[in-house]
């Protein structure tokens, strides 16, 4: 990760709203507990973040009175879990787990399960427990005893600056 100064005026992204697309075989929804149930070849988009799995569960900001009458967007969502064969593609990363947590106050993604996997073209990183920073697409990936981080990255020989 690189780093450097950052103009404060600039610093600060702003979230603009954004619709949410879902794709399902059943979805329920839970207004008293505030949350919508996807079961079955769930596939869901927002900007240009992709989401597939075969279950997710979006829990709504407490705020939200009515989950049924709620435009589900990225202000009224507070978490998503997904679970089974989860794929996201986000921008330039593609990420491969058996279970997924978005944290909206966060910004987080954490891939959980053995041979949770990250990859930009030929590049990737594979482990069982991965978070993934949202805003600036950085990472960390460790492992939690059942297995080592694995890392596999393609260089040509001009990346490397060598004097012949």
């Amino acid at each position: 990760m690189l780093m450097g100064s950052v103009d404060a005026e600039n610093a600060v992204k702003v979230k603009k709203s954004s619709r949410i697309h879902i794709i399902t075989d059943q979805a329920v929804v839970d207004s008293r507990a505030r949350t919508t149930e996807f079961t079955g070849n769930v596939s869901l988009s927002m900007d240009d973040t992709a989401i597939s799995a075969d279950w997710i569960k979006v829990i709504y900001k407490s705020g939200i009175k009515n989950a049924s009458n709620t435009k589900m967007d990225e202000k009224s969502i507070d978490t998503i879990t997904a679970k089974g064969h989860v794929k996201i593609k986000l921008e330039e990363i593609t990420a491969e787990t058996m279970e997924a947590f978005y944290d909206a106050d966060e910004n987080t993604i954490l891939l959980t399960g053995e041979n949770s996997r990250i990859s930009s073209g030929a590049d990737y990183i594979s482990c069982d427990r991965i978070t993934i920073n949202m805003l600036d697409q950085s990472f960390k990936a460790e492992s939690s005893g059942k297995g080592p981080v694995e890392a596999f990255f393609q260089t040509k020989p001009d990346n490397f600056n060598l004097k012949k």
